[in-house]
């Protein structure tokens, strides 16, 4: 009978063992959710310039779709503020296609705090389009209301005047794919065309960088800088893999979040995605993919 005994004792701990091992791992998961649902984290990327006077910092915010981080965002906002950007760049989605006007309120009253920070400029993604498309026109005149500057196939060039040198770069914002060669001519090529006439730094914001990124339009065109959402981090990340949702259906896409960069003879061209701040859906949950508040450290190459 002993040796029975020793091996229902084994068999016991490893029961034990296994059951412990996916206790951890489910609590594990439920505190990884959580903090993917709550914890701003900063993301700082830098990248350096040969035509630049002086540094610019830009905060970038994205696929936020009406949720709030404390009080009317009031923990957005503070992690914003602390940060101390030049200006902040919002990349859409900022409420979602159904919207109450609580979550438009709420958007736009964040807008108007943040712009007491810095400049805030806005390009519009699929859910803002959606929204005016089904009778929801007075909203651009509400965000315009808050001070913020929406870039709809427009751009403008602003001037820094801090310190002792002043520094200039373009910032402009558009929707599409971006296609340049084999496609009808149309506005997105129009814009992009008189947009990349400059010698300033460019700074693109896009919502959808699918068609820059996954189709290779990046390479088509003269931009310096590109920001962009829309992936959501591919909603749940795993170590190496990546997002586990891509665009039009993929698995683990190469660009669900980060920054790349594409050398072109003697320039490189430099994209980040943003994971985004909120989720488009209630399942599956964000996991291991917190709030991301992108942090751009635009800096002068003395080596240039």
């Amino acid at each position: 009978m002993a040796p029975k005994v020793r091996q229902t004792s084994a068999a016991s701990r490893a029961r034990m063992s296994i059951l412990t091992i996916l206790l951890i791992a489910i609590i594990a998961s439920l505190v990884s959710m959580f903090l993917s649902g709550w914890m701003l984290k900063p993301n700082y990327y830098t990248i350096k310039m040969k035509n630049l006077d002086r540094s610019v910092r830009i905060v970038q915010l994205s696929d936020l779709y009406g949720k709030s981080f404390g009080k009317e965002n009031e923990r957005l906002i503070e992690a914003v503020e602390i940060l101390k950007p030049d200006i902040i760049a919002v990349t859409g989605d900022m409420f979602p296609e159904f919207a109450g006007r609580d979550q438009v309120d709420l958007v736009c009253g964040t807008l108007e705090k943040l712009n007491e920070i810095a400049p805030v400029y806005y390009t519009f993604g699929d859910q803002e389009r959606s929204y005016i498309a089904n009778g929801g026109e007075n909203v651009v005149k509400q965000i315009k209301a808050t001070g913020t500057t929406v870039l709809d196939y427009t751009y403008v060039d602003i001037k820094f005047e801090r310190e002792i040198i002043g520094q200039s770069i373009r910032i402009g914002g558009v929707y599409g794919m971006l296609y340049k060669d084999n496609v009808t001519y149309g506005k997105e090529q129009e814009f992009m065309n008189k947009f990349t006439k400059t010698d300033l730094v460019t700074v693109l914001l896009t919502h959808d960088g699918t068609g820059l990124l996954n189709y290779g339009n990046i390479k088509k065109w003269d931009v310096d800088i590109t920001l962009s959402g829309h992936t959501l981090g591919g909603i749940m990340r795993f170590p190496v893999a990546g997002g586990l949702f891509g665009i039009n259906g993929q698995f683990f896409s190469e660009y669900s979040k980060g920054m790349f960069t594409f050398e072109e003879e003697n320039t490189t061209k430099t994209a980040i995605v943003c994971a985004g701040l909120g989720s488009d859906r209630e399942i599956p949950k964000r996991f291991n993919n917190f709030p991301d508040l992108v942090c751009v450290d635009i800096e002068r190459d003395l080596e240039g």
